[in-house]
C-alpha cells in the first residue's frame, strides 16, 4: 500500500485503511501523537534542553529498567543459576545414553502411530518430541519413551511428579 505524503511538512499522512487491524480495531496509539499542538511540542523541547537527570532520577529509572522490585521474578535474584526454582543441578547437560538413536526414536513415533498421547494431536510437518517418563535420560527403554507434541511436552518440564505418575498410569 502506498503511503500518501503532505508536501508541505514531509509527514505521512495516514488513510483509514492504515487503522485497520486484522481484528477490524484501530491500533492502541491511534491519534496519540496528534493531540498536542506544535507550539506545546516546543515548549516542551525548549523546557527540557540543557537539563540532566539528578542521581536519584538516575537511580529510579535504573531501577525500572532492572525490574527492581515491581516482581517476585526480577533479572537480579537469578543471576545465579543455583537459586533459580526449576535448578535441577545441570542434569540437563549430562549426555543421554548410547541406546538414545533415530531408529528407537523412529520406533516410538511408529509404535504411537504419530499421535500425542496427552492431546491426541496428529503430527504434520514437525517431527513430535519423545519424551522419557521418568525424566533420566539414561534410561531408553520403550516402556520409558512416550510421543509428545511440542506444546505438551513443554507442559511436561513443570510438576514432574505429577507428570510421572500421570504416565505411568
Amino acid at each position: 500500500m502506498e503511503i500518501p505524503k503532505n508536501m508541505s511538512t514531509g509527514i505521512y499522512k495516514r488513510t483509514p485503511e492504515m487503522y485497520k487491524t486484522r481484528k477490524g480495531r484501530p491500533p492502541w496509539n491511534k491519534g496519540k501523537k496528534d493531540i498536542y499542538s506544535e507550539e506545546t511540542k516546543k515548549l516542551w523541547s525548549k523546557q527540557r534542553k540543557g537539563r540532566k537527570h539528578t542521581e536519584e532520577e538516575k537511580l529510579k529509572i535504573g531501577k525500572a529498567l532492572k525490574g527492581g522490585n515491581s516482581g517476585s521474578f526480577s533479572k537480579e535474584r537469578f543471576k545465579n543459576k543455583e537459586n533459580h526454582p526449576r535448578w535441577r543441578g545441570g542434569i540437563s547437560f549430562e549426555p543421554y545414553s548410547l541406546d538414545w538413536t533415530q531408529t528407537l526414536k523412529r520406533s516410538i513415533r511408529e509404535r504411537d502411530k504419530y499421535t500425542c498421547q496427552l492431546c491426541s494431536k496428529q503430527q504434520e510437518n514437525r517431527a513430535f518430541d519423545v519424551h522419557h517418563i521418568d525424566y533420566d535420560k539414561k534410561n531408553c527403554d520403550p516402556e520409558n519413551l512416550i510421543l509428545l507434541c511440542h506444546s505438551c511436552h513443554t507442559k511436561t518440564n513443570t510438576k514432574r511428579n505429577y507428570w510421572i505418575n500421570y504416565f505411568k498410569k
